[in-house]
């Protein structure tokens, strides 16, 4: 079934270049990169989540360009690259402040714990998603702020785990 989805999005993006159309070149990019990243080909939805971000940039889509940054992040994140995730997500924040989306800025502050976490940066980790859940419940994020909420608990538990592990 990849093969299929992934021939219809590649033949998308051929005809977009043909005809010009950057936005929606950009678009299919972006969504074969998503699909790329639920298959765990992190490498290859990171080439296609930064060709979408030169477009989306190019092409003046700034709430686009955020959200696939913060996403570049994620398949970073999942690629084990956790220093160059959290230089993404960090320009994605800054990016969906820059435009008020809010939606994409909740999304990146939880990314950016997570990021944190994995580096095994706990206090900031904790800080960082705690500053999350108290964005996401200000602003209506219910199903990001439950990220958060489980991001958290990670955090917490983590020093548990280790100290019954050492014992």
């Amino acid at each position: 079934r990849f093969a299929e989805v992934r021939e219809y999005y590649e033949r998308g993006i051929a005809m977009c270049r043909e005809v010009g159309h950057r936005l929606f070149e950009a678009r299919g990019t972006y969504g074969l990169a998503n699909v790329l990243l639920g298959l765990d080909r992190f490498q290859e939805a990171k080439e296609h989540y930064e060709r979408a971000v030169a477009i989306f940039r190019e092409v003046g889509q700034g709430p686009n360009e955020a959200s696939s940054v913060g996403d570049l992040g994620v398949a970073c994140v999942a690629a084990g690259h956790l220093s160059e995730a959290r230089e993404h997500i960090a320009t994605a924040l800054a990016l969906s402040r820059a435009v008020g989306d809010r939606g994409i800025e909740a999304n990146a502050t939880v990314n950016l714990g997570e990021a944190l976490r994995l580096q095994g940066r706990l206090g900031e980790a904790k800080r960082q998603l705690e500053q999350s859940v108290a964005f996401c419940r200000e602003f209506g994020g219910r199903s990001t702020e439950a990220i958060a909420q489980g991001n958290l608990g990670d955090v917490l538990q983590w020093p548990l785990w280790w100290q019954n592990t050492c014992d």
